[in-house]
């Protein structure tokens, strides 16, 4: 709900109370008493306020008040409050130059927000003919505090805008009236949230009538607007700060019409007013269009920005280089001429820059890497020179030239992330064949063997290849085939649970470095996780690596922590178990029992404790 004090009208707000008014004292103008007596002049024109000054400028800190009433007669049933009231008069030669500022003391503005603000009178006098000029200035509370913010502590005196006072008695009642409202603010008071949260409707009072068609900033600390916060329970408190207004036309509005050039279509748009003249038409990622329209000019410009995922700059670009060999676009099913002329400089441009990203789009779709992963802008010049030989390698199956010592692991960076591939020995000397690690044409190719380098050589994954630092960076690791993965060495089930299971942990571990792509390692995980429960009889430590990843998804049931508990108890009263004593410490982690990790771990060995706060778990660890 809106309510404003009604406003100065235009032919009021511009005059002056300029008069002819003379009082002398031995010989010379007394300007306290001719201003002091202009201000009654002025207020007494208006019938439903009474001015009560004193001419003798004696009273302590404020030349006296003025009664406001609501109707006649002006009586104590009909009185709505007091105004305090100071007035300053200054003598001159010319007074029809503007004052647009007076020093007041510190001290009195100090003394005036005591008095929960005061309605300050400053008067221009001719010393030869008596005239007079007013002003003045509603010294709210949140004003003097402004005030007295903007002006060093050493400042003896700070400069007070001044504004003429009108000659319309609706106008200056009008502002008599608004410094009775504004007597009601308290600095100290603050904005609490809480009030915000409760409120049920904002009255907002102004000397003139605020254009809500515009998109307009109100200093709410002037004095010369008030901004009451209604609550549910009755309260209502004025608000200090600056008020937006900002109109339906300039927030984001969805435009019920397709936007169209060439072949490109987007169905979702979004219009949204910049300024008087200006709308902008969000047409989809990376592309808009600005409409910019006066009383003689009309005008349409489209823009191309580097931004979204990689289909959508592809999408952007190709949009944009329709736009411009066609001139044309088509809105709703309609075509409409832009009125521009091709710009071959533009398509040149547009046309590299839609070449690369066409190529990182085949290079990602043979790889199997998620496009929106890829940070694009990310990726510098040296970067995608290194990716246009890897397309090469990759899409068109070619040898690539390269100083390499020998077969090996290929990490190539894609801004912050990167890809990971194999390199093998081609035909021609110095050159390689890139191949994609991940893929299942080249499973079962990678064997192993223990660090002692006893016994015999067993098969392993290519995941089981991959350090842990490099799992969170990965954008090709084809996690969709990673339990296949495994299932094709089941053939060496010991061998192939225990890397499994390191696997899972080293997604744990990816999902709480990388929170972009924490649900993606999380699925990873929790599918080969299943399996491993379905395939390695329940053991233990795959229940933990379960319930740690319902951990990190807040899905914890009641019946999950029950069984923990369990395992936690079996644990404890059965050290045959190799891990007995670290899954019994995981359990605790997982029921948030502090104490008892603490505990637990002082009774382990220092070796074990060390390792497991390598592991996952302990990262959920609060202690």
């Amino acid at each position: 709900m809106w309510r404003a004090v009604p406003g100065v009208s235009e032919g009021a707000r511009g005059a002056l109370v300029h008069t002819k008014q003379r009082h002398w004292q031995n010989g010379t103008v007394d300007v306290e008493a001719l201003s002091v007596a202009e201000v009654e002049r002025s207020v007494a024109l208006c019938p439903l306020l009474k001015p009560f000054l004193d001419k003798n400028d004696k009273t302590p800190l404020t030349d006296g008040h003025i009664e406001v009433y609501d109707k006649a007669p002006l009586s104590n049933a009909n009185r709505a409050g007091r105004v305090p009231v100071q007035v300053k008069g200054r003598t001159g030669k010319r007074i029809d130059t503007p004052q647009k500022h007076w020093n007041v003391p510190r001290v009195d503005l100090n003394g005036y927000l005591q008095e929960s603000g005061v309605l300050y009178f400053f008067v221009r006098v001719n010393s030869g003919t008596g005239e007079c000029v007013t002003y003045y200035a509603n010294l709210a509370p949140f004003t003097i505090t402004k005030l007295l913010a903007s002006a060093p502590e050493t400042s003896p005196t700070i400069p007070v805008p001044l504004t003429a006072l009108p000659s319309n008695s609706h106008a200056i009642d009008s502002i008599v009236r608004l410094a009775l409202r504004t007597r009601d603010q308290n600095p100290q008071a603050g904005i609490d949230p809480v009030l915000l949260e409760a409120a049920e409707s904002f009255t907002f009072y102004s000397l003139r009538e605020p254009n809500f068609g515009q998109r307009t900033r109100i200093d709410l600390d002037s004095g010369n607007v008030s901004l009451v916060l209604h609550t549910k329970g009755g309260m209502a408190v004025p608000l200090p700060g600056v008020l937006e207004i900002i109109p339906d036309d300039y927030s984001k509005q969805r435009v019920e019409a397709d936007f169209a050039a060439g072949d490109t279509v987007y169905t979702e748009s979004y219009r949204q007013r910049i300024d008087d003249q200006t709308v902008r038409i969000s047409i989809g990622p990376g592309i808009s269009l600005t409409l910019t329209e006066s009383a003689d000019n009309r005008s349409m410009k489209a823009h191309l920005e580097p931004e979204g995922s990689l289909a959508d700059r592809i999408r952007a670009c190709k949009f944009m280089l329709a736009l411009n060999s066609g001139g044309t676009i088509t809105v709703g099913g309609k075509e409409t001429a832009l009125g521009i002329v091709a710009d071959d400089k533009l398509s040149r441009e547009v046309g590299e820059v839609l070449s690369q990203l066409q190529m990182l789009s085949e290079l990602f779709d043979a790889l199997g890497v998620d496009g929106n992963l890829a940070s694009i802008g990310d990726i510098d010049d040296q970067q995608m020179s290194q990716l246009e030989v890897l397309h090469r390698a990759i899409v068109k199956d070619e040898e690539v030239q390269a100083a390499m010592p020998g077969p090996g692991f290929v990490r190539q960076a894609v801004g912050p992330a990167q890809l990971v591939l194999f390199a093998l020995a081609g035909e021609s000397e110095n050159h390689w064949r890139i191949i994609d690690l991940f893929s299942s044409d080249f499973r079962r190719q990678f064997w192993a063997r223990s660090e002692s380098g006893d016994g015999p050589e067993y098969p392993v994954t290519p995941y089981d290849c991959i350090e842990e630092e490099h799992v969170t960076s990965a954008l090709n690791l084809r996690l969709d085939g990673l339990v296949g993965a495994y299932q094709t060495l089941l053939d060496w089930p010991r061998s192939t649970f225990a890397n499994a299971t390191q696997f899972v942990l080293k997604l744990l571990t990816a999902s709480d470095t990388n929170a972009a792509r924490a649900d993606e390692f999380l699925a990873a995980a929790e599918g080969l996780n299943d399996w491993l429960l379905e395939s390695d009889q329940q053991a233990p430590h795959h229940l933990v690596n379960r319930w740690q990843i319902l951990h990190r998804r807040d899905l914890l049931t009641a019946e999950d922590r029950l069984e923990i508990r369990k395992l936690k108890h079996k644990m404890a009263g059965d050290r045959t178990h190799p891990l007995s004593e670290m899954l019994e410490i995981a359990c605790a982690i997982l029921l948030g029992e502090s104490d008892e990790v603490e505990y637990l771990s002082s009774h382990i060995k220092r070796d074990d404790l060390e390792r497991m706060r390598t592991w996952p778990i302990w990262s959920l660890y609060n202690g």
